[in-house]
């Protein structure tokens, strides 16, 4: 089923190659049909080594104990004919920070019978209705702060209070005393050189703090969006 899955997209193939963005073929029985060179990069294919033909568990990468779940769903794709999307994170391009990416999954057809699937990731972007409104681009998620002048226990409560959490709420979900982090919070309000949350909210836009995923927050695997 590999090559009749190669074949129909034949014509897709050299167009595939000419672009920066992963993107990558599957057959129905799950086994790895071709990916374009960014795929190769993005999964972190060891030079030389030929995917083509092989499962998911069987390629000498990390990401490969998540074969179970890839598999499940292209099975979805497949006998929903329905395409899915997919939050996936690891230390793509063999980078050290875990990075969140969007994979979209869709069915291939030979003529009305699904063969396979084609999938691409991109880099998880967040994106509010107001930027939407006022014309700007969202930006991409990270685990590596655009900043380095607070501490990691200061970044933990920086997330929160981004999110809007009240000192209360904070504390409790970082097992802190109140005052403990109100504390962080005076510090953190003097390192950004303002005085109330929405002069914060506003300092960690323009620096894209707004952002910044704690990587302790940030597990390796993939979920449906």
């Amino acid at each position: 089923m590999a090559y009749h899955v190669k074949q129909s997209l034949e014509e897709l193939i050299p167009l595939l190659e000419m672009i920066d963005t992963p993107w990558a073929i599957r057959d129905d029985s799950f086994l790895n049909v071709y990916m374009n060179e960014a795929a190769l990069r993005y999964n972190i294919i060891p030079k030389g080594f030929d995917i083509a033909g092989r499962h998911d568990e069987e390629i000498p990468v990390g990401w490969s104990e998540f074969a179970d779940q890839y598999q499940a769903q292209d099975e979805k794709v497949i006998d929903n004919k329905q395409s899915i999307s997919i939050i996936e994170t690891y230390n793509w391009y063999g980078e050290s920070n875990l990075t969140p990416y969007v994979c979209d999954k869709h069915p291939v057809y030979l003529e009305d019978k699904v063969i396979g699937t084609v999938w691409s990731s991109v880099p998880f972007k967040l994106f509010t209705p107001l930027e939407y409104v006022d014309n700007k681009l969202g930006k991409f998620v990270s685990s590596i702060p655009p900043t380095d002048i607070f501490t990691s226990a200061e970044l933990r409560i920086v997330f929160f209070l981004i999110n809007k959490n009240t000192a209360k709420q904070i504390a409790k979900r970082l097992s802190l005393a109140e005052r403990t982090v109100q504390n962080h919070i005076a510090a953190i309000y003097q390192k950004a050189n303002v005085s109330s949350l929405g002069q914060f909210l506003e300092y960690s836009a323009n620096i894209g703090l707004d952002c910044y995923l704690p990587e302790e927050f940030v597990f390796r695997g993939t979920k449906y969006i």
